[in-house]
């Protein structure tokens, strides 16, 4: 507790100085005592932090991608219906707890839903897209790496014009890593996107 810390010392200071008595008012042991307060007052925040607990939470909580999945004889072809959902009271109180701006957040957890979109409905040179009903049925692993494998690229691309936006983000990974697929750090594009291949592969020969 530097602010508490420093108070002391100035107490120190300020007996050292002409007529002590009118500056100082408390004695040392008081300002010690509301060091130990406020000490266990943060050990019982870090213990039941709700920032970790909201960021733990597996389902979303932040933002989401919805999508219809109801059509199980949809082709690769086919295009379902989307929306992405920012849920503005939470990514309010996290921005709060987390120091960073509303704006930062957003963009951070906007990135994300989008990522998962364009994984989704993005069509590859052939024109096939993800199949809405085997997107639902995918590892979580998979779909939340890919989102965060992208949603990194992107910010890091965008660093120089969204700072706040990136060193959220990291704040982000610090406390609560998203699953990736089993080996493969998100970072390492080559592996992670040959992990992913190899997997898209098994599925379709299934």
């Amino acid at each position: 507790m530097a602010g508490v810390n420093g108070l002391i010392h100035l107490r120190q200071e300020f007996l050292s100085r002409p007529d002590p008595d009118k500056w100082v008012t408390a004695t040392e042991a008081d300002l010690r005592s509301t060091l130990t307060w406020a000490t266990t007052l943060l050990k019982l925040l870090n213990q039941h932090d709700p920032l970790k607990i909201i960021l733990a939470v597996e389902e979303d909580c932040l933002g989401v991608y919805q999508y219809d999945a109801a059509d199980l004889l949809a082709e690769e072809t086919t295009v379902n219906k989307a929306a992405i959902r920012l849920y503005w009271g939470v990514i309010g109180l996290v921005s709060q707890w987390m120091g960073c701006s509303v704006d930062d957040l957003t963009i951070v957890v906007l990135l994300h839903e989008l990522a998962h979109a364009y994984t989704q409905l993005g069509a590859d040179i052939q024109g096939w897209r993800w199949p809405a009903p085997a997107f639902a049925t995918s590892e979580t692993a998979v779909k939340e790496g890919l989102a965060q494998y992208y949603t990194d690229r992107v910010l890091r691309r965008l660093g120089r014009r969204y700072p706040g936006a990136l060193k959220t983000y990291e704040d982000m990974l610090r406390g609560h890593p998203r699953p990736t697929p089993t080996g493969t750090q998100v970072r390492e594009p080559a592996a992670f996107l040959r992990r992913l291949a190899s997997l898209a592969l098994v599925r379709r020969a299934s």
